[in-house]
């Protein structure tokens, strides 16, 4: 038997008996012959696999620490405004559950739990900082036994991205990255809700991009919720507005958005970033465009809940195109209100607004300021900006869906080969 401070398995110190004391680390070790790790038992054993408590082995020899270890973290609760319950353990010849419930009483510290939903790059510990360092900061104890995001679940403070909760009376705006959809949120928004003037500051709160709020704030929105997407195909969504741009277009948008994020730097290679682009690793998690668009045209395109809309036909005929917008939407169609919209969403007014209150939006706010997110906002910028090359690359890769979308192939010869990176 070990003695008193006599280092255990794991470099941990044993207790009088030899037992590792959870307290004294979050690793506790059931004592087995060397080699022989202790067997999973009933509940406890299910929640400590899953991550949902922190000590991966454990055997009936560590259960009267358990229970002083629980003593001390609900007192340690207690004392933050929250309360922690624990059943007594369900004991049988050869199995212990344990079964833990945590209910969090959000008093004083509402402010804290706000800044637990806003997971974003800015150092730990700060206010709106990083989950992980807001959690740990604020929570210490309770960041130690559960992981932050089972407890983010289960607050419905993560952002819920394909497990969002979809309501029949749902509208969504559906796009590829860079594909336009700000502009057409501040046309949506001008359209529907003209009284509120839309800007930077209360965009996200009238037309929501499911992509910014938790899901706990999204399923308190006022129905029916008209919302931001840019997920692939989801059979739940049943009524889409899908605004498609040429992909050379939205190439070129993409680099320049990376730019601006930071995540790589203005020297970087144009022809790689193409080559990645086609494999669909620009750094988000919806594909290429070729599999985002298809997958919505090929599955709706014959659905009356799906409306699809050229950004470039935006551009050519905005009149006709934001009438048709507005139909399927349910909003005034009156000429008045139609040019209103146009004149409140301009790319001029949308690129003075960036300048007052970019600072303050959920794309560009962490961005570089020193570079606009509102930028050319027209079509066919590729015919000049794009290398001939990686043109006829994204022609060779996509030129089929591309024609069905109607969009004239320029015919230049693919290279021989484009190596992905």
């Amino acid at each position: 038997m070990a003695k008193r401070g006599e280092e255990g398995r794991g470099g941990a110190k044993r207790g009088e008996e030899g037992r590792v004391l959870p307290w004294e680390q979050n690793r506790i070790t059931a004592r087995e012959p060397a080699g022989v790790r202790a067997k999973p038992r009933s509940t406890l054993s299910h929640l400590l696999q899953t991550g949902l408590l922190a000590c991966p082995e454990y055997n009936h020899r560590t259960l009267s620490d358990w229970g002083r270890y629980m003593a001390v973290q609900r007192t340690a609760l207690r004392a933050r405004g929250l309360r922690f319950h624990k059943r007594r353990p369900l004991m049988s010849s050869n199995k212990i559950g344990i079964h833990v419930v945590i209910s969090f009483v959000i008093s004083d510290h509402s402010a804290e739990f706000d800044n637990i939903s806003r997971c974003d790059r800015r150092k730990p510990g700060r206010p709106g900082g990083s989950l992980r360092g807001n959690f740990q900061g604020n929570f210490p104890m309770i960041s130690n036994l559960f992981p932050v995001r089972a407890v983010k679940r289960v607050l419905g403070l993560h952002v819920p991205g394909r497990t969002l909760d979809v309501f029949p009376d749902d509208t969504f705006l559906v796009s590829y990255p860079k594909s336009g959809n700000t502009w057409i949120r501040f046309l949506v928004a001008n359209l529907k809700c003209p009284e509120k003037h839309p800007d930077f500051t209360n965009l996200n709160a009238l037309v929501v991009d499911n992509e910014a709020h938790s899901k706990r704030s999204l399923n308190r929105l006022p129905r029916p919720r008209i919302l931001k997407s840019q997920q692939y195909f989801d059979p739940r969504y049943f009524k889409v507005l899908y605004l498609v741009r040429d992909p050379r277009d939205v190439v070129l948008a993409e680099y320049h958005f990376a730019i601006k994020q930071r995540l790589h730097n203005e020297d970087y290679p144009l022809d790689h970033y193409v080559s990645r682009f086609l494999a669909g690793d620009t750094g988000h998690a919806f594909g290429s465009w070729f599999d985002h668009v298809s997958s919505w045209y090929f599955t709706r395109r014959n659905d009356p809940g799906f409306l699809l809309v050229r950004y470039e036909s935006l551009h050519a005929q905005p009149m006709v195109e934001i009438e048709r917008i507005a139909r399927f939407l349910g909003a005034p169609t009156d000429p008045a209100s139609l040019r209103f919209a146009l004149e409140q969403s301009a790319a001029p007014r949308m690129r003075e607004l960036e300048k007052k209150q970019g600072h303050l939006y959920s794309s560009t706010k962490e961005t570089r300021q020193d570079l606009p997110y509102i930028r050319v906002a027209k079509a066919g910028g590729w015919r000049t900006n794009l290398p001939k090359q990686c043109a006829a690359a994204i022609e060779s890769a996509w030129g089929s869906l591309m024609e069905e979308m109607g969009y004239e192939l320029s015919g230049a010869p693919a290279p021989v080969e484009v190596a992905v990176y």
